[in-house]
């Protein structure tokens, strides 16, 4: 069975949108250390993390080439990130080619989100030169990294005609907000959960065999239902952001 991962849910901020990048005239030189400000990241590395990005939504970013070997590696990822945009990136390392080409290595951390505030990582490496032509990109890799605290947004939706799931996130999503009668304040008063329910959105990307367990903080149920946990079976996994509907039932069980 594969190891498991306990998420604890909560809200982080994020930073800012890096700003485009130009195509550069030469390899910027390997610095003794990283800087610590993405803005003064070397321009190649920075070209080559939005190269990589775009090759996965399936977009050409002008000024980047890709090997046949890279563009198959990139393409085996199996998620295309749409209407994703890069929020923060973190540069790893940097350093001189040894496989014989003039170029560089690079890899780092890259946080992207859409307009609903959905979340996803992705650690990348790249080997690449510069030619007449822009950023040659020989080598290149993308693999999916999972925070431990995800965000989430709650809707507090009517029991009676509560919508099942729909095939996409953004419909189900569209669908709960505009049923959604959480208070201004929060909900503090269990006897709402009598009729109504709660649609909990994970709004960060979470690994396939991650465990969630959500802490419902409200007074009368601290003591009998402080922590329920999300099986499998009590949520919808779309493509990594999970949506579950809890019910809390009489007996101060939940489930979908």
């Amino acid at each position: 069975m594969p190891h498991q991962k306990l998420l604890i849910l909560s809200l982080v901020l994020l930073a800012a949108l890096l700003s485009c990048t130009p195509v550069p005239t030469t390899l910027a030189p390997v610095p003794d250390d990283l800087p610590e400000e993405a803005s003064a990241y070397p321009l190649d590395a920075v070209l080559a993390m939005r190269g990589i990005v775009g090759h996965l939504q399936g977009k050409t970013l002008s000024g980047v080439n890709f090997s046949p070997d890279a563009h198959h590696a990139l393409a085996a990822h199996g998620f295309d990130y749409p209407d994703f945009r890069v929020q923060d990136h973190r540069l790893l390392h940097y350093t001189s080619r040894e496989d014989g080409p003039v170029g560089r290595y690079a890899s780092g951390a890259v946080t992207l989100t859409d307009r609903y505030e959905r979340g996803a990582g992705l650690v990348y490496s790249t080997l690449y030169t510069l030619g007449e032509k822009g950023l040659n990109i020989d080598v290149a890799q993308a693999t999916p990294f999972y925070t431990t605290t995800p965000k989430i947004r709650v809707f507090l939706v009517p029991k009676d005609g509560l919508p099942a799931p729909a095939a996409a996130w953004t419909d189900t999503f569209e669908a709960m907000r505009r049923l959604n009668s959480m208070p201004k304040d929060g909900l503090a008063d269990a006897r709402l959960l009598d009729t109504h329910a709660l649609a909990v959105f994970l709004l960060d990307r979470t690994a396939p065999d991650a465990v969630v367990q959500l802490s419902l903080d409200i007074p009368e149920l601290r003591r009998i239902l402080p922590i329920v946990d999300l099986s499998p079976e009590d949520y919808r996994d779309y493509n990594g952001w999970r949506v579950a509907i809890v019910q809390v039932k009489p007996a101060m069980q939940a489930g979908l």
